[in-house]
């Protein structure tokens, strides 16, 4: 064959090649669109959550596509199971008595509930500054801290009196739980009004009772019975005596505090030694020992009254040596702490339980150690002790007896 003859044939075969291929690639190209085409429709209708009405035949596109479409309703069921959790939870919040809050951490508002809006009196909208609605200095708390408790008094729109208890749930996220306890605090007041005006009362005919059962000790009665009747009915009327001034003081120090103008320089050790004599008799008459430490590098003075601090310590002494087991020890301690003094009473008797330390102070609580008395020792000290404008804690196990801390601020013109 000739040259020009096999140039032509050449040429034929691959015009025929390029035209063969361009038809299959033409086909192949028509296919692909099409299998595209419902992949991409089938791919529209899973995401409005509608079932494809084919399939493409391409077994790589329609298994990627059935598998994506099994993954998409599987999470679709979990986002709806977790919206009826939150829809749940939502309404469950919301109808809490307490009032609840959620913030960020540049403490805006994210959610809350009816309740919070119902306590504050104001209306709580997402966005807004919750220090611009509490705009009461102690609501100014700080979020680097949590949790948080503390009590408010606030005076606008109307009186009231909240617990404000402060969370962090999430990394920057935090619960604001609110109580309205004004009408606890509104009985409070009533009860210690009431206990009040009937130790007011109850003082004169008391101390009427007292003085004549004095007189007629004074004139020596003859007959011993008498003497003795007599002198059960003045111890009696001493002890009623003593629990109408301590309900008055307790009164007197919840009601109005401390005067500044009651307020001296005070020595903390003259305090301890005072307190200290008046229970050394009651302790020895048990067999226990009063031991005291004074660590200081200064002169423990602070301003305060003294016969309240006395009081106070001889209250906690008092206790000690009750609870303290037979030739026990009672240690009193005073030390240095910065712009502070600490006193602290530790016996060795039978602890106090973790239920109890929230209810020791209080009024008429006596506790399940036992013992004699009426319930206000402890409770006087922490009122002594907050007219002072320091604190009081308790540190205890059962069976570890247990140690009593004053806190007071230092005097600063001591130094």
């Amino acid at each position: 064959m000739n040259e020009p003859n096999l140039a032509f044939w050449s040429t034929a075969v691959g015009i025929s090649l390029a035209f063969i291929l361009a038809i299959f690639s033409y086909l192949f190209w028509r296919r692909w669109q099409r299998e595209t085409g419902l992949f991409v429709q089938g791919l529209q209708k899973i995401i409005r959550g509608q079932k494809p009405e084919a399939w493409p035949k391409e077994k790589g596109l329609s298994q990627a596509l059935k598998d994506l479409s099994q993954k998409i309703h599987h999470y679709q069921a979990l986002i709806n199971q977790y919206q009826e959790e939150i829809n749940r939870w939502n309404l469950i919040a919301r109808e809490l008595e307490e009032g609840l809050i959620l913030i960020d951490n540049e403490k805006h508002i994210l959610w809350a509930n009816t309740s919070a809006e119902r306590i504050l009196g104001v209306s709580l909208i997402e966005g807004h500054s919750l220090q611009e609605i509490l705009r009461h200095r102690e609501c100014q708390f700080s979020l680097e801290v949590t949790p948080q408790e503390f009590e408010v008094e606030l005076f606008w729109p109307v009186p009231r009196q909240i617990r404000i208890r402060v969370l962090k749930i999430a990394p920057e996220m935090w619960a604001i739980f609110l109580k309205d306890i004004t009408p606890f605090r509104r009985l409070a007041q009533v009860r210690r009004d009431l206990v009040a005006h009937m130790a007011h009362e109850i003082r004169t005919p008391l101390t009427a009772i007292a003085g004549y059962a004095e007189n007629l000790l004074a004139e020596e009665p003859q007959d011993p019975w008498t003497a003795e009747q007599l002198n059960i009915i003045l111890r009696h009327a001493r002890r009623l005596g003593k629990l109408v001034e301590d309900l008055l003081l307790l009164s007197r120090l919840e009601t109005k505090g401390l005067p500044e103008e009651e307020k001296t320089e005070v020595s903390l050790e003259e305090v301890l030694k005072s307190a200290s004599e008046v229970i050394l008799p009651q302790a020895q008459e048990k067999g226990v020992r009063l031991k005291q430490y004074v660590k200081a590098t200064r002169l423990p003075l602070i301003k305060g009254h003294r016969d309240l601090l006395v009081q106070a310590v001889i209250n906690l002494l008092d206790n000690a040596v009750k609870f303290s087991p037979p030739r026990g020890i009672v240690e009193i301690f005073l030390e240095e702490a910065p712009e502070e003094w600490k006193i602290g009473v530790r016996d060795h008797g039978p602890g106090i339980s973790d239920s109890e330390k929230d209810r020791i102070f209080e009024r008429f609580y006596r506790g399940k150690r036992g013992g004699k008395g009426t319930g206000l020792g402890l409770a006087l000290v922490k009122h002594i002790v907050l007219a002072h404008e320091g604190r009081v804690e308790v540190e205890s196990e059962l069976g570890s007896g247990a140690t009593f801390f004053i806190y007071l601020s230092a005097w600063r013109d001591s130094t």
